[in-house]
């Protein structure tokens, strides 16, 4: 018997009250930014949208969860799939993008690993790449045979290579901010820096639990516990994106990278 999109991927009947609550919540968010950028200066910090829109789009996820919450409806599934799964991509591209501003904003980029302008082209490409494969892979699991199986094995190797880059990036951020505080230890007195660092720092962290969790839910099967907790969806992935996105909202960069620059000086770094 051919496989079926029930046998490859994780369908269960979500709860209803649950995904409503979600949707508020992700919806009320995401017009908090949206005011925001809004009310921003001309010109918009347009390297922002890549957080609002990932919130909308996952606020959408969630009313397409309720919709199949009695039933097992494969396009519902697969639209609140898209939205919840691929939201977080531009999470990702968010914090490639951030990392360089910061160190732009205290005047040292040489502490970089690799030049920021670089760094956020290749990573964001590659994001971009990977985003299409789990569109392509998630695509193919509502269809029959053969192509369900293939659609899960593309979608679980894209998450597996996600997973893999953001750490990279991470690990590179973690010697660049190692740079910075060998070369000027006081930089942690400015405010603005500071704020900024531990949004990178945190936000960074909820989003490799969040990358673990779908690594861990498209690798162990339809079947698993891990794939069939509607409480461990809850827990290891909505949760840990409310928590960025509630910082980001808190924070919000463009406030604080508007204003004077910290005085830093970081021509006495040696590479690692």
């Amino acid at each position: 018997m051919s496989p079926t999109t029930a046998d490859a991927v994780a369908i269960y009947n979500p709860n209803g009250p649950a995904a409503i609550i979600a949707f508020i919540v992700f919806g009320g968010l995401a017009i908090t930014l949206w005011t925001k950028y809004f009310r921003s200066g001309k010109p918009r910090p347009k390297y922002t949208l890549q957080t609002i829109l990932g919130t909308t789009f996952m606020s959408l996820g969630f009313i397409c969860r309720f919709s199949r919450r009695n039933h097992i409806n494969a396009w519902s599934w697969l639209f609140e799939t898209l939205f919840i799964l691929l939201s977080p991509c531009a999470f990702l591209a968010q914090m490639y993008g951030l990392v360089p501003r910061l160190a732009k904003y205290i005047n040292a980029e040489n502490t970089l690993v690799m030049k920021g302008r670089v760094a956020v082209i290749l990573f964001v490409i590659i994001d971009i790449t990977l985003v299409i494969a789990q569109l392509a892979g998630t695509a193919l699991t509502i269809t029959f045979g053969k192509l369900v199986h293939r659609g899960v094995i593309i979608t679980t190797a894209a998450l597996w290579v996600q997973l893999v880059f953001f750490s990279i990036y991470f690990l590179m951020s973690g010697i660049s901010y190692h740079r910075l505080a060998r070369s000027n230890p006081h930089w942690r007195s400015d405010g603005n820096t500071n704020k900024l660092f531990y949004l990178i720092l945190l936000s960074s962290i909820l989003l490799l639990i969040r990358s673990i969790y779908r690594v861990a839910e498209y690798t162990s099967g339809a079947d698993s516990k891990v794939a069939q907790s509607e409480p461990a969806f809850y827990i290891l992935d909505t949760l840990p994106m409310l928590g960025l996105i509630s910082l980001f909202v808190v924070v919000w960069p463009p406030s604080l990278l508007e204003n004077p620059k910290p005085t830093t000086h970081t021509s006495d770094i040696s590479i690692i």
